[in-house]
């Protein structure tokens, strides 16, 4: 009876310890397929990183190109402005002086 019990008990450790290396077993697929599609996800992303990342100059670029076309008549409009306030404060100021 004793050899049944013992041989019960190996046979529940082994299954135990197998069943433990199956769970074990689980976690290092996923983390295996994880770093598997990092490395080809680091493979494909600059080319499609380097796309967008022009695309988004290309923007800043004519974003940059339009802003200066819309603010340009004003910028000449105050720097004409400027320059009348400028001869007209010149020319009090030589009239003041004469009198």
């Amino acid at each position: 009876m004793a050899e049944i019990i013992s041989t019960l008990a190996d046979i529940s450790m082994i299954w135990l310890v197998f069943l433990g290396f199956i769970m074990c077993l689980i976690p290092l697929v996923i983390f295996g397929g994880m770093a598997y599609g990092m490395r080809k996800l680091l493979i494909a992303l600059p080319p499609i990183l380097k796309q967008g990342q022009d695309g988004m100059a290309r923007i800043a670029r004519e974003t940059d190109r339009v802003s200066d076309r819309i603010a340009s008549p004003f910028i000449t409009a105050t720097t004409y402005a400027d320059q009348v306030k400028g001869t007209a404060r010149g020319l009090s100021n030589i009239g003041r002086r004469r009198k």
